[in-house]
């Protein structure tokens, strides 16, 4: 079952995108797999060092909470939360120093509300 994160209007899936899939292989590697609750799979990248996600809400959203999980010894060292309004350029919220490890970290420093339109967030 793939889960992602949910739209805060009607309950439906945000578009997400992200950056590059590791041999462009999306069937094994895809994005997708960053949603779908399986300890099996896991969205990766091409290499480089700057990989991004950015998912798209139709509305402002706070964010309170920032879940992620690494494969151990693949975990960035610098995280930076970025968020917009709608037309308007990236701005950053917060900066998120991940440890290299494979377990779940959240992050309640990343705190953001936009000022009304649509919103978009990246990391």
């Amino acid at each position: 079952m793939t889960l992602s994160p949910l739209c805060p209007r009607d309950g439906g899936a945000c578009p997400c995108r992200v950056s590059s899939v590791l041999n462009r292989d999306v069937k094994q590697f895809g994005k997708k797999h960053m949603f779908d609750t399986s300890e099996e799979t896991c969205w990766n990248s091409d290499q480089g060092t700057c990989q991004w996600v950015t998912l798209d809400f139709p509305r402002t959203v706070k964010v309170s909470q920032l879940h992620i999980q690494f494969q151990g010894g693949f975990s960035s060292r610098l995280c930076t939360l970025e968020g917009e309004e709608a037309g308007e350029e990236l701005v950053k919220i917060s900066a998120l120093y991940p440890e290299d490890i494979n377990a779940m970290q959240i992050s309640f420093a990343a705190l953001w509300r936009g000022r009304g339109g649509d919103g978009r967030a990246a990391v």
